[in-house]
């Protein structure tokens, strides 16, 4: 059966902390970072949550940077910056509820996309274990 691709979540860092923001899309299948550099330039990379290791969290006073470590490539962390705080901890919280409903074979296609939502981000906080939080 094929999933669906409902987005569960969409942050961006913010403007003007990082003059060309970058994107995450978290849906129920994959994890999608748009990064900038410049005008009208998109660095777009996709990751199923079976190769995500673990996602950390360094936060600051006003706002938090988050920090995806991939399985197979060892050096090249993803990092994200200047994402509002709240957005961080939320994003973090689901990805690692679908990491962990990915290990477990849970299906979430019986689920509208708030109940999809809702039980992720119970399973992230359950298992957050994974996900560092290192605070300034």
């Amino acid at each position: 059966m094929v999933k669906k691709n409902r987005v569960l979540l969409i942050i961006k860092s913010v403007f003007p902390f990082d003059f060309f923001p970058d994107k995450l899309i978290i849906d129920e299948n994959k994890l999608s970072i748009y990064s900038r550099e410049f005008f009208f330039t998109d660095d777009v990379r996709c990751f199923c949550y079976k190769d995500i290791q673990f996602v950390e969290i360094f936060s600051s006073l006003f706002f938090a940077s988050l920090q995806i470590k991939i399985f197979g490539f060892p050096n090249d962390d993803i990092k994200i910056t200047f994402l509002k705080r709240n957005d961080a901890y939320k994003a973090r919280r689901l990805i690692q509820g679908l990491i962990e409903g990915t290990k477990a074979n849970v299906d979430f296609s019986g689920m509208n996309t708030s109940e999809l939502t809702c039980q992720a981000e119970i399973l992230g906080s359950a298992h957050g274990g994974n996900g560092y939080d290192i605070s300034n």
